[in-house]
């Protein structure tokens, strides 16, 4: 049966040069070229920081990394092209749905980064997390004025990923009147603009259902 080690190795293969592997690995993700030829040629098994550090260099792979299943229409394509099984239309290239993945990644180490400041306090009551961190209206974060440096990144990357986010809303089909509406409710609601866009989407949707009528 195949394993995730397999898997790693086939990734690997996919997306390195055989003459550069384990210098190219070490690059990517940080972890040492000894121990990335030590796996490569069986002297260790795949560990939980190899597979991190794999799926965060190439997010588009990571849940097939991890499980061996894909879910192409949402960008999560396999590293092989025959590898897709149940899956029966195989899509290696997703670029917007990859570059989303890749802003996600950037924007949880960057929220990662804001804890871990905030927890070298140490006069404080009780540990941040991830849950404590604003995703929107960053630059009026309490916490966030005692880390400005750490807390413009993240807003940097977070509005980097709402960008990415909008890009890849035709790649993977979805209804981008119906995201609008989703984005002013979240990210910036102003009564009058939702219902101009919930009285465009109505009226669309109202044309499609004539066009199919006819």
């Amino acid at each position: 049966m195949e394993k995730i080690g397999d898997r790693l190795k086939q990734l690997i293969a996919a997306k390195t040069d055989d003459r550069l592997r384990y210098v190219q690995l070490e690059s990517t993700t940080g972890i040492s070229a000894d121990l990335w030829k030590n796996f490569w040629f069986g002297r260790k098994k795949a560990d939980a920081d190899m597979i991190e550090a794999a799926s965060k260099a190439w997010p588009e792979n990571a849940l097939w990394l991890a499980s061996g299943i894909t879910d192409v229409q949402f960008g999560h394509v396999a590293g092989l092209p025959d590898a897709t099984f149940p899956e029966t239309h195989p899509r290696q290239s997703m670029p917007a749905s990859s570059e989303y993945f890749r802003a996600s990644v950037r924007a949880r180490d960057a929220a990662c980064a804001c804890v871990d400041a905030l927890n070298a306090d140490e006069n404080r009551d009780k540990p941040a997390t991830v849950k404590d961190v604003w995703r929107v209206g960053i630059s009026t974060w309490p916490e966030g004025k005692v880390i400005p440096t750490l807390a413009d990144e993240l807003r940097d990357r977070m509005h980097e990923l709402n960008d990415r986010r909008a890009a890849r809303k035709p790649e993977v089909g979805l209804n981008s009147d119906l995201m609008a509406i989703i984005n002013t409710i979240q990210y910036d609601y102003d009564e009058r603009k939702l219902l101009d866009q919930i009285g465009e989407y109505k009226r669309r949707q109202m044309e499609r259902i004539k066009q199919d009528i006819a």
